[in-house]
């Protein structure tokens, strides 16, 4: 009985990983800034993953679709539950509205925020966050 608990632990964790796989390209986050005027659609190229880099693809656009470029942007790890963050963030625009966040590391398995926020011409700002929710891998050893 254990043995096939534990081979179903197994088989559910791959089905789990499978299904992130496809979401790869499609835009996993839409953040709304501006009342909807302006949005951000935020993909995952490599992660969310613990520990090793994961990469994000960030575009910009306008209520009418149309790609834009804000006049800055952050984007910002934060763990609520340890009261931490993580390295700072490293944005590189590779076109028209269309950026890569890279340097993003979350260094444990947990809740975090993603805060996203964008500085308007006035010098105001606004943030969105994105939640992530990340297995602790350290658990799946003891077996």
């Amino acid at each position: 009985m254990k043995a096939l608990l534990l081979a179903f632990c197994y088989l559910f964790t791959g089905v789990a990983h499978a299904h992130v796989g496809h979401m790869h390209g499609e835009p996993t986050s839409q953040l709304r800034f501006a009342q909807g005027r302006v949005v951000a659609r935020v993909s995952w190229i490599t992660g969310p993953q613990v520990a090793v880099e994961s990469l994000m693809r960030i575009e910009w656009r306008d209520e009418n679709a149309a790609l834009i470029d804000p006049v800055r942007f952050d984007v910002v790890l934060w763990m609520p539950s340890m009261d931490h963050g993580s390295a700072p963030t490293r944005i590189e625009r590779f076109g028209d509205g269309v950026y890569q966040v890279s340097n993003v590391y979350f260094i444990m398995g947990g809740e975090w925020d993603v805060h996203v926020t964008l500085t308007y011409p006035d010098g105001t700002q606004e943030t969105q966050t994105i939640s992530v929710d990340l297995p602790d891998h350290g658990h799946h050893h003891h077996h």
